[in-house]
């Protein structure tokens, strides 16, 4: 996932805030982040580390997500 992070914060800094692709670079970025804090939590996990637990906000988590899950879900769900 580092490499992925990587190459999008180069692209983002490539194109800069007013191209039209800034957005999707940036969004490349957000789901790399997740990717490697799921990663982590498995590698965690599998080690029998302990879990700190934390409130989450879901709402906040779900407008992160709304527009990858409008791409992947059909409009018929």
């Amino acid at each position: 996932m580092t490499v992925v992070n990587s190459f999008s914060e180069m692209l983002m800094e490539n194109l800069g805030e007013e191209d039209p692709l800034y957005e999707q670079a940036q969004e490349i970025r957000q789901a790399g982040i997740r990717a490697a804090d799921v990663a982590q939590h498995l590698i965690a996990f599998s080690r029998g580390q302990t879990m700190e637990f934390k409130l989450v906000d879901l709402n906040r988590l779900i407008d992160g997500d709304i527009k990858m899950l409008y791409r992947l879900i059909g409009e018929d769900i």
